[in-house]
């Protein structure tokens, strides 16, 4: 049985500290290398992999959500 692809709400884009292209997301179904189901994720894009965007849509921001993120040192596109 095969694991089920991780739906993200995409909350940051941006380039990382390290010069790498990332994005932070809200994980809220599918598998998980960390075991982790659910959650904020950050994700290298040189690492991502049959991306596919959806036609779904989230109202809002998680109430947790920074904007900002110091993780990264040039935002491209946030919520």
């Amino acid at each position: 049985m095969s694991t089920p692809e991780p739906w993200n709400r995409i909350h940051t884009y941006g380039i990382d500290a390290n010069g790498r292209l990332c994005l932070v997301a809200f994980q809220i179904a599918g598998g998980s290398r960390s075991g982790e189901y659910v959650g904020w994720k950050t994700f290298l894009g040189s690492q991502m992999r049959n991306v596919a965007i959806l036609e779904t849509h989230f109202s809002a921001p998680r109430p947790e959500y920074r904007r900002n993120d110091g993780a990264f040192v040039s935002i491209i596109s946030q919520l």
